[in-house]
This record gives C-alpha cells, sequence and structure tokens, in this order.
C-alpha cells in the first residue's frame, strides 16, 4: 500500500455528515484539515491524524448536543 493509499485510509473514516449547523460547519473543517494533512511529513501526519479522529469524535458529541436542543433527541441527565 503506497503512503498516499495509507494516509487517505486513515483520515475521515466513519463519520456521518451531521445536520446542525454547527456541527456541520465544524465537519467542514475538519474535511479541509484532512486534506492539507496529506501533505505533512509522516510523523507529523501521524500526530494530526491523533489530533483528527478525536475532533471527530468531538463533533459527534456537538451533533447529538444539537439534536437534544431540537428535541430529536431524549435528554439525558
Amino acid at each position: 500500500m503506497s503512503e498516499t493509499a495509507r494516509r487517505t485510509g486513515n483520515v475521515g473514516c466513519c463519520i456521518s455528515v451531521p445536520k446542525g449547523p454547527i456541527s456541520g460547519a465544524l465537519h467542514t473543517n475538519l474535511i479541509e484539515m484532512a486534506v492539507h494533512m496529506q501533505s505533512l511529513p509522516p510523523k507529523s501526519f501521524e500526530v494530526a491524524n491523533i489530533a483528527y479522529k478525536n475532533a471527530l469524535a468531538e463533533v459527534e458529541r456537538v451533533a447529538e448536543l444539537e439534536q437534544q436542543f431540537n428535541g430529536e433527541l431524549p435528554q439525558t441527565a
């Protein structure tokens, strides 16, 4: 597997596109970040990829909060 193929496989996996205004904007920014990550040297890419995956988890959390706020999900304590 080429370096580019490996990198492409690591970035942007496993998340649905958020529908809320805030989570959607955050997701769009992360897609742009992923594109720029492709030009990083391998070690820097690995660090950026960890940060990227953590940021994706936060986008999902924001999307859940948006759904709760809009009454689409039951609120938790």
